[in-house]
């Protein structure tokens, strides 16, 4: 998309770098600098790398390759769509859904949009048209339109759905939903 104001092309791909800080987005939880990104500063020969610095992402972490190369979800025979077992606690079907955040310490709700609702963003094209029945909805466009566990609900901040803080154990009832 070349020529307008986005900035595809100058981030890291956030549908395999979700929480990552050189994504095009900020996650709401927690953003995590890789070894990836500081390599890249170093192969730049501008940059001496501090891998102390770095963290391990843990979108994506230990699912395998399937989860980088394959459609984060599915149609079964009957038309309905579910997330692959190498997705789970990555993405969702539901707005209704609550699940860990890319970086795993915060109950967040499923990003799930109506693009119909929204006609001033464009609908997911064909490619990434995950819900045959409703074919309007996806993710964000960023993230191929997967629909992931990235949106705070019920006007909660992300601080208020931080898993690690005692004070939010009301919020955060994972049964409780």
């Amino acid at each position: 998309q070349q020529g307008d104001s986005s900035c595809f092309g100058d981030h890291w791909e956030e549908r395999v770098f979700y929480d990552e800080v050189m994504s095009a987005v900020i996650a709401q939880d927690d953003n995590f600098l890789s070894p990836i990104t500081v390599s890249l500063c170093e192969d730049s020969g501008w940059y001496l790398a501090d891998y102390s610095a770095t963290s391990i992402m843990p979108w994506g972490h230990g699912a395998g390759c399937e989860f980088y190369n394959n459609s984060c979800i599915l149609t079964d025979s009957n038309g309905e769509s579910y997330v692959p077992d190498y997705g789970r606690g990555y993405f969702c079907t539901s707005s209704a859904q609550r699940g860990c955040g890319p970086s795993h310490t915060h109950k967040m709700a499923c990003t799930l949009m109506d693009y119909d609702l929204n006609p001033q963003y464009p609908p997911p094209p064909k490619m990434f048209e995950y819900f045959p029945t409703d074919p309007s909805q996806g993710g964000m466009n960023m993230e191929n339109f997967c629909p992931s566990f990235g949106s705070t609900y019920k006007g909660l901040s992300a601080q208020e759905l931080d898993c690690r803080d005692s004070r939010n154990e009301d919020f955060v009832n994972l049964y409780d939903e």
